[in-house]
């Protein structure tokens, strides 16, 4: 049984503490973590993922060094800061050597936890599957589950003070690094349509998680939320994980936790202080499965409770 998914990481709590104490951030300026901590894996279970794509499909290439970026990580603004995490998130793969480069030159404690957080994204990002499997040209779904890589909360709200009656709407709690959602929504975000169709007030969480698991991955679809009461319009793309014939991906989310720690072992930076390991996600995402006896667990569409 996996451990349950924290929502913050000791890691980045420790490094936005020290930069609080030097005087580098503010209580509210606290770096958001995402859900990047697992319990230490063994070495004989390290591994060694294959990289299968060349990026999300809403990644934004730059042009040019990363230099400005990195720059910016250390702003005295939170939010020039938070604006360079968000637009280094979406960066392809293949610029990640240049981040552990920069890393191995940075000093800046709360610059580490960001440039961290970016390259554990973007290791993972290269080994997510966004394609079907196929076999002879006959497209099959038995040996993959799709997941976009949040947790939620369905709620009925009055959108507007006006409205008369209530919509149902998905609160998302949580996003998970190296799938898409986490480049694209927030903790807080509120969805409210799926392709333009709101949802049935009557709507579970398993009927989202049916709905969403509808699209293969790769798929790209669009999303209607609210971010801090203010209407936005995402585009999102499904993701996929391996799972056995029983739809068990036990094995996959361990593999990709292990081959996130080794990266993150290697990883130097240019603070001299004592090394943090920052560990990778315990899950991506996991759900209690109503079909499955009580205990069992499988990946619904990266969403759990």
């Amino acid at each position: 049984m996996l451990e349950p998914m924290k929502t913050s990481a000791r890691t980045f709590l420790a490094l936005a503490l020290a930069a609080l104490l030097s005087g580098q951030a503010q209580p509210s300026d606290m770096v958001r973590p995402g859900s990047i901590e697992i319990d230490s894996v063994p070495e004989s279970r390290i591994v060694d993922l294959p990289v299968v794509n060349h990026g999300f499909a809403d990644d934004e290439p730059l042009k040019g060094p990363l230099t400005a970026l990195v720059d910016q990580l250390r702003s005295a603004a939170y939010s020039q800061r938070e604006q360079a995490s968000q637009r280094l998130l979406r960066l392809p793969p293949d610029r990640l050597p240049e981040l552990v480069l920069a890393l191995e030159r940075e000093s800046d404690a709360e610059a580490i936890a960001r440039l961290m957080q970016v390259a554990s994204h973007l290791f993972l990002k290269e080994r997510t599957f966004l394609q079907r499997p196929s076999f002879l040209g006959v497209w099959f779904k038995d040996n993959i589950v799709s997941l976009m890589g949040v947790r939620f909360e369905p709620e009925s709200i009055r959108l507007s003070p006006d409205d008369l009656t209530l919509a149902r709407t998905v609160v998302v709690t949580d996003v998970v690094i190296g799938l898409p959602a986490y480049q694209v929504l927030h903790p807080g975000d509120r969805i409210v349509a799926v392709n333009g169709k709101r949802f049935e007030l009557e709507m579970t969480k398993y009927d989202f998680q049916a709905e969403m698991r509808a699209f293969w991955p790769g798929a790209i679809f669009h999303l209607t939320i609210l971010r801090e009461g203010k209407p936005m319009e995402l585009t999102m793309q499904m993701a996929g994980v391996p799972a056995d014939a029983a739809g068990d991906v036990d094995q996959a989310v361990s593999d990709r936790a292990a081959a996130l720690e080794k990266f993150v072992k290697n990883l130097k930076t240019g603070d001299s202080s004592p090394p943090l390991l920052m560990k990778p996600p315990t899950d991506l995402g996991l759900a209690p499965h109503p079909m499955l006896p009580s205990g069992r667990v499988i990946l619904d569409a990266g969403i759990d409770k």
